[in-house]
């Protein structure tokens, strides 16, 4: 066992051993436990409890050790608790409010979080907190009159901008989402929550040149982590400038620092994109196959290897065993069955690609590439009228497929 480099953990653990009995020991030990070791953090303040069960401290410790979501009810009931013993905080009352909420227990959730607000008046986060309350109640009226009122308390302060735009979001007011991020940019012009959410509107807009400036804006704020580098790659992708998108998916794989959780795998699969964009399939699959093995879990980057196999026409049957599993691990999704349509053509199991391609149209009819799939399969088995009217009706779908899909080919033409 490696000896604990920390001095301050050290001094507690021999506190504990001289007086096992002192709780605050117990307390103080739990709180530098809170961003290690959440089962240690739980076992010393459980004890605290025991050893001193009127300790408010203890018991909201004890609460937020509960993490698991089948413990919500334990957790509520320290948090209970603790501010029955008269412990005074609107961080626990928003942390309560948050159980309360996830729950289904929105009056009680939203009761919590005016009383922190009433706490701690002058502080933006427990009004903030309301606004959310009000969300989860659906009253949409109350919740941006709160987060407004938050803003109003404190125009610097990132939150209510970022809360306030994420509901405008969801409530399908993409204008007046973008509008709130623009507002809160013009108070606080580096903060990278607001630069990431806007140039993410901006691109999703198809407004690529604001949303690449957006983030080239983030790539200062946030000092050389590696997502905005990759935000910003998959924009010049978009926008056909596939050098700039190589430079920077490169510094996101590579040159940045600061990794977000789970974030190399997916900055390793807008790479792939890229290089698959630039007719280099071979170390798209590289990076597709990187991505996967770092997270087998996620659908998309078993999707992305096996397709690339498809177009390169190789492994297929390891092709066929990732596409099976993409749609084992995300069902009925029109882009995995429509990979594994493909998959299937190539392996000249036509009945099996007419199901995949059909299956896949009947949950997206504007599927081109399936639609295509289809007239390919149909001009396989020799039924001309039919694949002629496919071909038709995905060149309708999408004009450049042909080129798209110039791997699979030949193909009918009109």
């Amino acid at each position: 066992m490696l000896p604990d480099p920390d001095p301050a953990h050290v001094e507690l653990n021999e506190a504990i051993a001289r007086a096992p009995k002192c709780a605050q020991a117990y307390i103080q030990r739990a709180k530098l436990e809170w961003s290690r070791n959440t089962q240690a953090m739980l076992q010393d303040a459980q004890t605290a409890v025991a050893l001193d069960p009127g300790n408010a401290e203890a018991h909201a410790l004890a609460g937020l050790a509960f993490r698991k979501p089948a413990d919500a009810d334990k957790a509520l009931g320290e948090y209970s608790t603790a501010l029955a013993l008269g412990m005074k905080s609107p961080d626990l009352l928003t942390e309560r409010a948050d159980l309360f909420a996830y729950t289904g227990n929105f009056d009680l959730a939203l009761a919590d979080d005016r009383a922190a607000y009433d706490l701690y008046p002058q502080s933006p986060e427990p009004l903030t907190s309301v606004g959310l309350a009000y969300e989860r109640a659906h009253q949409p009226d109350k919740a941006i009159a709160a987060f407004e009122d938050a803003i109003k308390r404190a125009p610097t302060s990132e939150t209510a901008y970022f809360q306030l735009a994420m509901f405008y979001k969801s409530q399908g007011k993409a204008d007046l989402a973008l509008a709130t991020e623009t507002r809160g940019l013009e108070a606080i012009p580096a903060s990278e929550n607001l630069l990431h959410v806007r140039g993410e509107q901006y691109e999703a807009q198809n407004d690529l040149t604001a949303a690449i400036a957006d983030y080239t804006a983030l790539i200062a704020a946030a000092k050389g982590q590696a997502y905005p580098y990759a935000a910003r790659a998959e924009a010049y992708l978009k926008s056909g400038q596939l050098d700039l998108a190589l430079a920077d998916a490169n510094k996101s794989v590579h040159g940045a620092t600061g990794y977000l959780v789970n974030e190399q795998p997916r900055n390793l699969e807008i790479r792939g994109l890229i290089y698959d964009a630039r007719g280099e399939g071979i170390k798209a699959l590289a990076d597709y196959d990187d991505a996967r093995s770092q997270m087998p879990v996620v659908a998309d980057f078993q999707n992305a290897a096996c397709w690339e196999r498809s177009l390169l026409n190789v492994e297929l049957d390891q092709a066929l065993s990732q596409c099976n599993e993409a749609n084992r691990l995300w069902p009925k999704r029109a882009e995995y069955l429509d990979s594994r349509g493909w998959v299937y053509y190539r392996l000249g199991r036509f009945d099996e690609a007419s199901q995949d391609f059909t299956a896949a149209l009947a949950l997206r009819n504007t599927l081109a590439s399936s639609r295509f799939g289809l007239a390919m399969v149909e001009q396989a088995k020799g039924q001309a009228n039919e694949a002629q009217a496919d071909f038709a009706t995905a060149r309708s779908l999408a004009p450049g497929i042909d080129k798209d899909l110039a791997r699979f080919g030949p193909f009918a033409h009109n």
